[in-house]
């Protein structure tokens, strides 16, 4: 078992922090992504990581997994050959484009932004490209 090493008459911030208890990282894991999901709304705070967990889920309603506008998804973005990222985002980006997709279904869109990652959302933030920037 590793110990930290610090100093014991040290009292500044970061001699002082300790890494987090298995118990606190476990609720913070429960209540963060399991309780809260009755709470769920797909908002443009909204990382992949935490869509694809509500998705998994099946405990969110699915109007609440849905982008703005919906049943049109609209993608405006910056992009060079393989990257997009939000106009605001940092990263390359010299060409301007917006794309827009018809879904027929909620379950089909659902699926689409599950499924195909490097489409609906920025590369830099990862968070969805159908929001638009302020």
């Amino acid at each position: 078992m590793a110990r930290f090493l610090r100093p014991s008459d040290c009292s500044c911030t970061i001699c002082r922090r300790q890494p987090p208890s298995l118990l606190a990282s476990a609720s913070n894991t429960l209540f963060q992504l399991v309780l809260e999901l009755d709470q769920f709304v797909l908002t443009s705070e909204t990382t992949y990581s935490q869509y694809v967990q509500a998705v998994s889920s099946r405990r969110v309603p699915t109007r609440r997994l849905l982008p703005p506008n919906f049943t049109v998804i609209r993608l405006p973005f910056r992009c060079d050959v393989s990257h997009k990222v939000h106009r605001h985002c940092q990263g390359n980006g010299t060409w301007k484009v917006e794309m827009k997709r018809i879904f027929r279904s909620d379950i089909e869109a659902i699926r689409s932004l599950t499924e195909i990652e490097n489409l609906f959302l920025c590369r830099y933030c990862k968070r969805g490209l159908f929001f638009y920037s302020i």
